[in-house]
């Protein structure tokens, strides 16, 4: 003891003859070096427990992947119920209350549904449901990162997790797009029935490469039940009104016309242009009226749409307002009315033959051109 208060008291007498500036590095130098061994006693601690989750990763992968190797082979040669009950009950022999191996059990029956289709991918999907791995995709959607809940909607419409469809009913308002998105996806996806009553309350816009996404969904899937998207024409939410204004269009939903008619006051042009689209791929010969009534009041380009499906309707109602476009100043609406006379038949071209003798050069030019 003595000794090593007199070694303490040299040294810490030596460092009190020290020069302020030395005395101040050696001890910067003493906390570097401390630093440094903490910083080396972490990195091989992190190692030796990376190397130690690999090791027991890989053991029971193998006990997982041997079982699941079984279970699709009895799959084939086995009565279907009998094989899936058989497999349940080894996995329940593995300690699955262990979250990481519950875990390693989850990404290996996806990994081996993303590589089966048919009647295997079904008995995939009832072999998860059957051990309850759906609990995990739920505490996924339930998770505060937005791509960990990505990853769970994903995974719910891979495995068709119906049951989950309440939870993501509740993100299809999420403010993150991307999660609203894929959510809105999947909701539909799920529910082939009544999927569509989340449009009423939807606020957030849908974005024109999300509406391509849905639009393609729903015509694929074969939905039990087809709603009138004309419900939703009255929305708020603009792009909720342009998406259901596809979808009266690709599903031929001739009871639209009237709310159609209404949206040609809409406030957005979009919505108009896309709405005088639609009558006119209707044929719609009582939004005639209403048409040539909007025809003065909007600007050249929906102008042009409006002559456009007067042209599809091609009642021989309107020849003479066509007349009175042909001789537009604005060439696209004076071609676009020749062409929407030439649609009429014979009497749209007796008219534009007529017209012919009394107009000027550039608009003889034009005509002979469309009947040619």
């Amino acid at each position: 003891m003595e000794t090593f208060s007199f070694n303490a008291t040299f040294i810490l007498g030596f460092l009190d003859e020290l020069p302020p500036r030395v005395y101040l590095a050696f001890w910067i130098l003493l906390i570097c070096l401390a630093l440094f061994c903490l910083l080396g006693i972490f990195l091989i601690s992190k190692r030796m427990i990376s190397n130690y989750m690999q090791r027991r990763d890989r053991y029971w992968n193998a006990q997982i992947v041997e079982i699941m190797t079984q279970f699709m082979v009895r799959m084939d040669n086995a009565d279907p119920a009998d094989s899936l009950r058989k497999t349940v009950h080894e996995f329940e022999q593995l300690p699955l209350k262990k979250a990481y191996i519950k875990q390693l059990l989850y990404k290996q029956v996806i990994n081996y549904h993303r590589n089966f289709t048919g009647n295997s991918a079904d008995k995939l999907r009832d072999l998860f449901r059957k051990l309850k791995l759906d609990s995990l995709t739920e505490h996924k959607l339930k998770s505060w990162d937005s791509s960990t809940k990505i990853a769970g909607i994903l995974e719910a419409a891979e495995m068709q997790l119906e049951n989950l469809s309440p939870v993501i009913e509740r993100l299809i308002y999420s403010k993150s797009s991307e999660i609203r998105i894929e959510a809105q996806t999947t909701y539909i996806y799920l529910n082939k029935h009544h999927s569509f009553h989340f449009l009423k309350e939807l606020n957030e816009p849908i974005l024109e490469w999300h509406q391509l996404i849905l639009l393609n969904l729903i015509t694929h899937i074969k939905l039990k039940e087809l709603p009138l998207f004309s419900t939703w024409l009255n929305s708020s939410n603009s792009s909720v009104v342009e998406l259901c204004l596809k979808l009266v269009l690709h599903f031929q939903q001739f009871e639209a016309q009237d709310k159609l008619i209404q949206l040609l006051e809409h406030p957005d042009v979009k919505i108009q242009s896309l709405a005088i689209k639609v009558l006119g791929e209707f044929e719609a010969v009582k939004a005639e009226e209403s048409l040539e009534k909007r025809y003065a009041l909007v600007d050249d380009k929906l102008k042009v749409d409006i002559i456009h499906a007067l042209g599809r309707i091609a009642s021989g109602k309107q020849l003479n307002f066509l007349l009175e476009a042909v001789n537009s100043p604005v060439f696209e609406i004076a071609f676009e009315a020749t062409q929407a006379l030439q649609n009429h038949g014979e009497p749209g071209i007796s008219e534009l033959r007529k017209a012919y003798l009394l107009a000027p050069t550039i608009t003889k030019e034009m005509i002979e051109q469309v009947l040619a």
